[in-house]
């Protein structure tokens, strides 16, 4: 029995972190909600600070509700979803959905019904523990909550998160949402723990030098001071007044917890295994303890502050280091028993009680093989379902320590193991598992399963960048007979391979192996019928065969037509938008999308809407209509989505129109240096030209390199080759102009027959030598309605007023200044041996800019603008930027004369 003589202590220095929980309060019932995040080390006072947040709105008309994290187990979304069961308790099931978007929509929808007839703050503690899938819905959620009447409150303890913890990522990009505050809980000062100290105790209740000591050891922790304070005391009364203090809390823990008998501790333990929170139903129906007797264990533990009551009939351990500490006192063969008996329990409850999570842990925890592995499938599967990937991860994972390694069983798990890996975008585990998915269907000589898990390790490998992730299929193939039993099962691997080859740009195999392909074998099969009409189109895209690109697209629409398929048919029309303007059809690219948005927002599709988005922000650009492509690429900045394929895109886009607009904080939000070496295609132009400006030429080359390595296609960015010609060297120019001759040779090429002969003349410009003038290029850059690089024609055509107004009417302001500058008659490259580049760098020059600026200008590296220079000395005979604006002066000087 804990000591008269300790009181309940005061809340102490949290004032300030209370009052602006309360101001964020006032701001909720504003229609200002959002997120707090309470941040703070283990006992530092975070579950204080929300029970006197709580405490103080009792007397308002704002809803508070509450939940916690399990530290073990759970359903997906569990948390959250026990916060919506409290609002609205017809909202308790999560219903299936197309997407995980959609999944989170619907629980978001459902939040904002709750929240339409008062205030609510949803508190949520323990956040450390949930997985980044509940996470990533309550960043969705708090970010719908910054326009109304709800605010949320997460407490998290940081220790438990490590750099490379998923979870640590989610946390931080919940920091980072518009509506989102964080408190930081720090030690309490000496004085204030003085004063926590000197509040729980009678005047001369401990000796000065045991108070003293406590201060020094506690270090700020408010709840390693209360547990020495009442270890102190108990010694006090146990050890004929001697004073003596532990040196951990959890030593301080369980010297409370000693003077308990054997039958309390064995109620304790039962509850530790549970969890945190326990009820006393529950625990009297898994021991073989009289309810009265369990009611004097718990009161004792009540009485040693090692658990506190919440609820009529529901308890819980005074904090987690507590049940931690009890818990840790067991022997691994005493925990199984316990667990053991718990799984026992929740298995005889009614289905519709039952927590297939809480199952799979406790059997895995019990170590009993068979139902570990039968409850953790389930638990995975149903974690699967609503996109709860990491979850799924874990339940597979309790089975797969069970498996036998050769049977059909562990091909089959550790295939859904994969799934879930790849879903989280681990692409290395998803390998790793589907490899070993691979070897047990082999085994087992379940040819169907290894089919399967062969085509998943084939497309992790090819994720990673892997050039021979082809291997297992071509082996796959080699061992697979061509008989009448197995033609399906080879057909099927086929068109797979055609279609992997082509995403790889090995067009020509892939051309190869679709012409050879039994379509007959596959019509039960309308997933392998629809990589082959999607191989038929990437390849018909690559030579800019639009007929035939079209009329693949078709026949795979043809294959989705129930309502069920909206976002499959969805994404297919966004798919074909997106190569029409690729090749230089942004009219007929518009069309389709108005088809694509209309089923992607019937059924709420945002990934497939952000894509959407980007495409019509790709015509903007191509087209002109640069502040339109910026609100575009804007909104796709502020959407919430973890579709990472069209990452590269948006930001590639941004930095494009940043740079033509002088956006710099725009700029700033799309440049991500780590898309180089993932995607350098796709942000090669934009990137290199940034990169040049700022004197990062080196870099600028080995990004263009990069990109240049790709397979040549029609729909390979155009601007890129003309980076090249721009800033490349010799041996990076010729390889780009054999990639843009072949590629304008195709017969339905558009766009690459005007970029062949603007490369020549910007490449004939840059080295001084004569080149064709691009008047057909503009022309025809003038008919494809691409203003800036018919303005750029019309440049190196010597036509700047009509360069500039182009650039005037788009809003180009960085070309603008370019264009409004026509070389002056008397510094012409002929009257002075210059070549057009030089020219211009010479009249900057003269001007008074800088190295830097001019190449900013120019869309140069500052080294480029030395080399000019150097080249410009030599010519006119002057050996400083002095001479050579005196030099410049006195030539117009003379020509005005």
């Amino acid at each position: 029995m804990a000591d008269s003589s300790v009181r309940s202590s005061p809340l102490l220095g949290r004032q300030s972190e209370l009052t602006h929980l309360l101001e964020r309060r006032r701001g909720a019932s504003a229609a200002h909600g959002g997120l707090v995040l309470v941040e703070g080390e283990a006992g530092l006072g975070k579950t204080r600070l929300l029970a006197e947040f709580s405490e103080a709105l009792a007397a308002t008309r704002v809803r508070v509700t509450s939940s916690h994290c399990a530290e073990f187990a759970g359903a997906p979304y569990a948390p959250i979803l026990d916060l919506l069961a409290r609002l609205d308790p017809s909202a308790t099931t999560l219903k299936s959905a197309q997407s995980r978007t959609a999944q989170f929509d619907q629980v978001a929808g459902a939040f904002r019904a709750a929240t339409q007839r008062r205030a609510v703050v949803a508190l949520i503690e323990d956040v450390h523990w949930t997985d980044p899938a509940t996470l990533d819905l309550l960043a969705e959620l708090a970010w719908d909550a910054a326009g109304r009447r709800i605010l949320f409150v997460v407490t998290y303890r940081p220790e438990a998160l490590g750099e490379e913890d998923s979870r640590a990522a989610s946390v931080a990009r919940l920091k980072r949402l518009s509506g989102a505050t964080t408190i930081v809980l720090r030690p309490l000062a000496r004085p204030e723990i003085r004063r926590l100290i000197g509040a729980r105790l009678e005047r001369g209740a401990l000796a000065p030098e045991t108070l003293a000591r406590i201060e020094e050891i506690s270090e700020g922790n408010p709840l390693f001071a209360e547990e020495l304070v009442e270890n102190a005391m108990e010694s006090v009364r146990v050890n004929d007044g001697r004073q003596m203090l532990p040196m951990s809390i959890r030593a301080a823990v369980l010297a409370r917890a000693h003077p308990l008998d054997e039958i309390d501790r064995t109620v304790l333990a039962q509850a530790a295994v549970v969890g945190r929170r326990f009820s006393i139903d529950l625990l009297a129906a898994m021991l073989e303890v009289p309810r009265d007797r369990i009611l004097i264990s718990l009161q004792r533990a009540r009485s040693a502050r090692l658990i506190v009551e919440e609820d009529e009939g529901e308890l819980s351990f005074r904090h987690a280091l507590t049940r931690e500490a009890i818990y840790d006192t067991f022997l691994v063969a005493q925990r199984r028993v316990l667990h053991r008996r718990t799984a026992g329990f929740l298995e005889a409850l009614p289905a519709t009680r039952r927590c297939v999570q809480d199952l799979a842990h406790h059997w895995w925890a019990a170590r009993d093989p068979a139902k570990a592995i039968e409850h953790g499938e389930a638990a995975g599967d149903a974690a699967l379902a609503v996109f709860s990937n990491e979850e799924a991860v874990r339940y597979f994972g309790y089975c797969r320590e069970f498996l036998d390694a050769n049977s059909a069983q562990a091909g089959r798990i550790c295939l859904k193991l994969g799934y879930a890996h790849v879903r989280c975008d681990s692409w290395a585990l998803g390998a790793r598992s589907h490899s070993e998915a691979v070897d047990a269907f082999q085994s087992a000589g379940d040819l169907e399963g290894e089919c399967e898990a062969t085509e998943e390790l084939v497309s992790a490998r090819f994720a990673l960048g892997d050039s021979q992730c082809c291997d297992p299929l071509l082996d796959l193939l080699g061992r697979i007979p061509d008989d009448k039993e197995t033609h399906a099962l080879r057909a099927r691997l086929e068109i797979y391979l055609a279609h992997v080859y082509s995403t790889m740009g090995r067009f020509a195999e892939a051309s190869a192996i679709l012409a050879a392909a039994d379509l007959g074998a596959v019509q039960s099969r309308p997933r392998s019928l629809t990589q082959y009409q999607a191989t038929r189109a990437s390849l018909a895209a690559a030579r800019a065969d639009v007929q035939e690109y079209r009329a693949a697209m078709a026949e795979a629409l043809a294959l989705s037509p129930a309502h069920s398929e909206a976002n499959r048919r969805a994404i297919i029309l966004s798919n074909v938008a997106q190569a029409l303007t690729d090749l230089g059809r942004v009219d007929d690219a518009a069309r389709v999308l108005d088809d694509a948005e209309g089923l992607a927002r019937a059924d709420n599709f945002h990934q497939t809407l952000l894509y959407c988005t980007m495409t019509r922000a790709a015509g903007a650009y191509l087209t002109g209509r640069l502040h339109d492509a910026r609100e575009r690429v804007e909104a796709a900045l502020g959407a919430e989505s973890d579709y990472e394929r069209v990452r590269p895109r948006i930001s590639a886009l941004g930095v494009a129109v940043a740079l033509l607009l002088r956006d710099d904080a725009l700029l700033a939000r799309c440049y991500d240096e780590g898309l180089v070496k993932s995607h350098p295609l796709e942000v090669a132009a934009p990137y290199a030209a940034l990169m040049a400006s700022r004197g990062r030429l080196s870099d600028a080359l080995a990004l263009l390199r990069a990109a240049l390595r790709r397979p040549v296609s029609a729909r390979n960015p155009f601007p890129t080759y003309m980076a090249v010609a721009r800033l490349g060297e010799s041996g990076d120019i010729a390889a780009a102009r054999r990639a843009v001759v072949e590629i304008a040779s195709f017969p339905q090429d558009v766009v690459f027959k005007a970029v062949l002969p603007l490369f020549d003349a910007i490449v004939a410009q840059r080295f001084g030598f004569p080149g064709s003038v691009p008047d057909a290029a503009a022309a025809v850059f003038h008919d494809l309605r691409f203003p800036v690089w018919e303005a750029e024609a019309l440049e190196l055509s010597q036509r700047h007023a009509q360069a500039a107004q182009i650039y005037r009417q788009i809003g180009a302001v960085r070309r603008v200044k370019r264009g409004d500058r026509p070389v002056p008659q008397d510094l012409r490259a002929d009257d002075m041996g210059l070549s057009p580049r030089e020219q211009e760098v010479a009249t900057h020059a003269a001007r008074g800019l800088s190295n830097s600026e001019i190449a900013n200008e120019l869309c140069v590296s500052t080294k480029a603008v030395e080399k000019h220079l150097s080249s410009i000395y030599q010519k006119l005979g002057v050996s400083s930027r002095s001479k050579l604006v005196l030099h410049m002066a006195a030539k117009q000087a003379s020509s005005a004369r």
